[in-house]
């Protein structure tokens, strides 16, 4: 009766949702939404998530609705726009970064830090970030992804001059850090 409607519509469901994730559309918008939703409930659990990638493995912010949400859904954050300036700069220099140092400003949590060696090749980044919850975030990716060695990263806002500044971030996008002269920011605001 009542009960095995109840279990095959309950296994309907489950096959419906396995083949949504594991089908031949599985990189369409139903799974766009699939990954968006365990995002957001991850979010509702714990204050971060990891998620690996064939360039290798994030720790994402669950509360960063921008930067971690796109990582986990669709790949490391503008990877797509990573290549194009790559490729862009070997053909106006000869050179590719491939063996090179790169100095990296606003590194934020990795997600071009760490796809500059893995995909890219870079020797090694020097990798700027001063916000302290992306970087223990980045720091967190580079251990993860076995970069210690090939990743000097550093905790500063770089300046043409010494000094203190107020540092603004957006609480649901990690990467939207800018300096401010206004406490009032309508940010989270620190001193750097």
């Amino acid at each position: 009766g009542t009960l095995s409607r109840v279990r095959r519509a309950r296994q309907r469901i489950v096959r419906e949702v396995i083949a949504l994730v594991t089908g031949p559309n599985r990189r369409g918008r139903a799974h766009t939404m699939y990954r968006e939703g365990v995002f957001r409930i991850a979010g509702r659990l714990r204050s971060t998530i990891e998620v690996e990638w064939p360039s290798g493995r994030y720790v994402l912010s669950t509360s960063d609705m921008v930067v971690s949400l796109r990582t986990f859904v669709r790949g490391p954050y503008e990877l797509g726009h990573l290549q194009q300036v790559v490729g862009q700069i070997a053909a106006i220099t000869g050179n590719p970064l491939a063996g090179r140092d790169v100095l990296e400003i606003g590194a934020n949590i990795g997600t071009t830090t760490v796809p500059l060696i893995t995909e890219v090749g870079a020797r090694r980044v020097i990798a700027i970030e001063p916000s302290p919850d992306n970087f223990a975030l980045l720091m967190r990716t580079i251990e993860l992804n076995g970069l210690t060695d090939r990743v000097d990263a550093r905790c500063i806002a770089l300046s043409d001059h010494d000094g203190s500044v107020q540092f603004a971030l957006t609480p649901r996008n990690s990467g939207s850090g800018h300096v401010t002269t206004s406490a009032d920011d309508a940010c989270t605001t620190t001193t750097i």
